[in-house]
């Protein structure tokens, strides 16, 4: 007997992932809305699982109806304070003495950000209200209204045309849309599983680059010409580097368009990409000075708007570069290259 269940939008709050495993499989969803949310400091589920889930929800376009899914990962929220009856511990009885709670968003503020995400998802999704549905794909405007905490975004939807996702893990020269990719200045590049859940097939892959001091690190993903002109190109990306020293400095990238014919246009940093969170769980590790690092994959978008154009033709865009900086030895994630038309 197969039974159906009619949903259209799930909100996931800090999940886990591959605990149930039908017929040993990690657990498929297509043409369903899904918003997921995440805390950095979460001391019971200590990564975003959900991730996994996410990347295996897929869109078939078989009903011709429009999906979306959407994921934000904030520093300084923790598993409980995203409902009334938790709190800031994530144990119980005694291990409780043991956890550092010190950094912690108050809990109004915590609630607040899962509201206004939550708000925005249900109303767009179920309520056909697109008031606040930029918010899903674009954190950059809602800010100011937001607890002042770092965000880490990622969006996609049914429109969305994937140019390379990386997993492909046989072909690794070339990806989904007829891409192929070339990378330079780096002392080794993978292909990597970007792993979240417990078990199981079904994990994400992506460009894994490393590079030696004193380099020009880069990725060019070259592929036949795509249209933004109205539209917009986005990739994701993660520094993996582990510093403590400055944590509010963020990654120094470039991002390069190249046109049909030879043209080039840059921008700098469009999107704050900071790298790897540090972590303190415990008391002990405020103590001693130790942390866990939290590395996420953090959406760019680029449009024609972000560049000075002079003649560049965003209708047929057939490659981009992502370059860093490569005064230091670094290490950087990129996933899922593709555009909305």
């Amino acid at each position: 007997m197969i039974i159906i269940f009619n949903i259209t939008s799930i909100v996931a709050i800090a999940p886990v992932v591959d605990q149930y495993r039908p017929v040993s499989r990690s657990v498929e969803i297509s043409d369903v809305n899904y918003l997921l949310i995440h805390g950095a400091n979460d001391q019971d589920v200590s990564s975003m699982m959900g991730e996994k889930q996410y990347n295996n929800v897929t869109f078939t376009g078989s009903d011709g109806s429009f999906y979306m899914k959407s994921s934000v990962y904030m520093l300084a929220a923790n598993h409980g304070q995203f409902n009334s009856l938790w709190g800031r511990y994530d144990s119980e009885a005694i291990c409780n003495n043991y956890l550092n709670t010190n950094y912690f968003l108050d809990e109004g503020d915590q609630k607040l950000i899962a509201k206004a995400y939550i708000r925005a998802f249900l109303d767009s999704t179920l309520n056909i209200d697109n008031t606040y549905e930029s918010m899903l794909s674009d954190i950059s405007a809602y800010r100011e209204y937001l607890p002042e905490t770092v965000y880490i975004t990622d969006y996609s939807d049914s429109e969305f045309i994937n140019l390379c996702s990386f997993d492909d893990t046989v072909d690794i020269a070339n990806g989904e849309g007829g891409a192929s990719v070339e990378c330079t200045g780096a002392e080794t590049w993978t292909i990597s599983a970007y792993s979240r859940g417990d078990n199981g097939e079904g994990e994400n892959y992506v460009l894994d680059i490393n590079w030696e001091e004193d380099s020009e690190p880069a990725v060019e993903v070259t592929f036949p010409a795509i249209d933004i002109s109205g539209g917009r190109l986005s990739f994701e990306i993660a520094d993996m580097r582990e510093d403590t020293e400055d944590l509010a400095e963020g990654l120094r990238y470039t991002v390069e368009l190249t046109d049909a014919a030879g043209n080039k246009v840059t921008v700098d940093e469009p999107v704050t990409v900071y790298h790897s969170l540090a972590i303190q769980f415990g008391k002990q590790d405020a103590i001693f000075g130790t942390y866990e690092y939290k590395h996420q994959l953090q959406q760019v978008s680029v449009e024609p708007s972000m560049f000075a154009q002079s003649g560049f033709d965003f209708s047929k865009v057939v490659s981009v570069k992502i370059s860093t900086d490569g005064s230091k030895e670094g290490e950087i994630l990129i996933n899922n290259i593709g555009y909305w038309k």
